[in-house]
């Protein structure tokens, strides 16, 4: 386990919190505290800081921590009698406390993990709205179960609701899916596809925020990805991408909170 990540376990474990708890604390989203201490992702300095000043300590004092504790469980030899055997006997006793300690906090169970395929894209993204724009960009960067096209496919349908809804926030919903279709698995020609569908939904965002220069550089992008990309199994809808179409002439969101 990288260093960084096995100090951020080592402060949970010290608060004594659920991550749920230590995350309200620190202000450390839960989804990247548990990404952290399952080895996913390294820990930024911030985020770092953050999570020792939840415990009351230091960067440094945790690597300290650390450094003593490894330093402990080192093998020794000692020889000699009388207080000297009584010293090694002693160090020894405080090695193994200090070990056992050591070790209870590597054995921190792990959150459970579900296999991404079965994490409802929908659920995926109630975890996202209620971040910050920089917090989503951040987890979907960094979060490989984030990183879905079904996922993509469902905050461009977000991204076209805001857009009629004239919310400001078209823009920034349909740049995070394309940030999701450029890390997505799979072959070249799907990437390019899935990537052509969210850059399509960008550009008509743009188009509805005024950018209209910009507006036709990203669609002229789009039309290349999409039409070098491959679909066959029809898991997009084309039609979402007649921004006109999609649209309609009434609100077909209008029943919804």
């Amino acid at each position: 386990m990288r260093r960084r990540n096995l100090l951020a376990r080592v402060f949970r474990a010290v608060s004594g919190d659920t991550q749920k708890e230590f995350a309200e604390r620190t202000g450390v989203h839960a989804t990247l505290l548990a990404q952290y201490e399952m080895d996913h992702v390294e820990p930024s300095l911030d985020h770092l800081e953050r999570l020792a000043e939840g415990t009351g300590l230091t960067v440094e004092a945790g690597e300290q921590l650390l450094e003593f504790t490894d330093t402990l469980r080192k093998a020794r030899s000692r020889g000699g009698i009388g207080i000297e055997a009584l010293t090694a006997a002693l160090t020894a006793r405080i090695t193994e406390i200090i070990s056992d300690t050591y070790e209870e906090v590597l054995r921190l169970p792990l959150p459970e993990e579900k296999p991404w395929m079965e994490q409802d894209p929908g659920d995926l993204w109630s975890r996202l709205e209620i971040l910050s724009e920089e917090d989503r960009l951040t987890l979907v960067r960094l979060a490989p179960e984030f990183q879905r096209w079904e996922l993509a496919q469902v905050i461009c349908d977000e991204s076209l609701i805001q857009v009629y809804r004239g919310t400001g926030q078209g823009v920034a919903l349909a740049r995070l899916a394309h940030e999701i279709a450029e890390r997505i698995e799979g072959t070249k020609g799907w990437r390019n596809r899935v990537q052509g569908f969210t850059a399509f939904h960008v550009a008509n965002a743009l188009e509805a925020a005024g950018e209209l220069k910009e507006a036709e550089e990203v669609r002229e992008r789009a039309y290349q990805l999409w039409e070098s990309g491959t679909d066959p199994d029809q898991l997009l809808d084309p039609s979402l991408l007649d921004f006109d179409a999609a649209l309609g002439k009434e609100d077909p969101w209008a029943d919804e909170d």
